[in-house]
C-alpha cells in the first residue's frame, strides 16, 4: 500500500507540481474496497453511490471528490520511466510489473506442498486491451491469460500473466515446451 501511495502521490506531482492532492494509506484501503464494492453493488454511474439512493458503507467511507481525486492520479508505477512501444525493452504490463512481483514475493513465501503444477487460468474481465484473449474451451472464455504455479489445494505460489509470443524464452539444451 505504501508504494501505491507513493506512486499515486508523484503522478499528481507529475501533472501539476502545485497540486493539493493528498492520499494517504488508509484513503487507499477504503478507495479499494470501494472498487470491490462497485464491482459487486451495480449502479447506473459513479454518481449513483454517493447521489440520493446511495450505497451508505460506500458514501460513508469516502467523498465522490476524494475518490474522484484518487482514481484521476491512482498510479503503481512512475511512467517517466516507461519504455516507448517499439522501442527494445518495451514491457506491455509496465505499469502492473512491479505489484505482480510484489504478489508473487508474497505468495512465494509461503511453504511449498510436494505436488505442484504450473496451469493456465483466465482472469475473467471485460476490459479493452490488446492483451485481453478469447478461448472457447474456457468456462470465463474472455480475459487475460495467467500462468500459475499451484498446489493441489489450489493455492497459488506464483503467477505470470501471458503478454504475447515474446514470453516464450527457450533454454540452451532443452526442449521447447511451450509458453507455459
Amino acid at each position: 500500500m505504501n508504494m501505491i501511495v507513493e506512486e499515486t502521490l508523484r503522478a499528481a506531482l507529475a501533472d501539476n507540481i502545485v497540486n493539493q492532492f493528498k492520499v494517504t494509506v488508509e484513503d487507499m484501503h477504503n478507495y479499494i474496497g470501494i472498487l470491490m464494492y462497485m464491482s459487486l453493488y451495480r449502479y447506473p454511474n459513479l454518481k449513483s453511490y454517493w447521489g440520493k439512493n446511495s450505497f451508505a458503507p460506500v458514501k460513508n467511507c469516502m467523498t465522490r471528490s476524494k475518490f474522484e481525486s484518487i482514481k484521476k492520479y491512482f498510479s503503481l508505477r512512475d511512467e517517466s520511466k516507461r519504455i516507448k512501444k517499439g522501442e527494445c525493452g518495451y514491457d506491455p504490463l509496465y505499469r502492473s510489473r512491479t505489484l505482480g512481483d510484489l504478489l508473487n514475493q508474497r505468495f512465494d513465501s509461503v511453504p511449498k506442498q510436494a505436488r505442484l503444477c504450473v496451469d493456465e487460468q483466465m482472469c475473467s474481465t471485460k476490459m479493452k486491451h490488446h492483451l485481453r484473449q478469447y478461448m472457447p474451451n474456457k468456462p470465463h472464455k474472455w480475459g487475460l491469460k495467467l500462468f500459475v504455479l499451484c498446489d493441489s489445494f489450489g493455492y497459488a505460489y506464483r503467477f505470470e500473466i501471458y503478454s504475447g509470443a515474446g514470453d516464450n524464452v527457450i533454454l540452451p539444451g532443452h526442449p521447447d515446451l511451450g509458453s507455459s
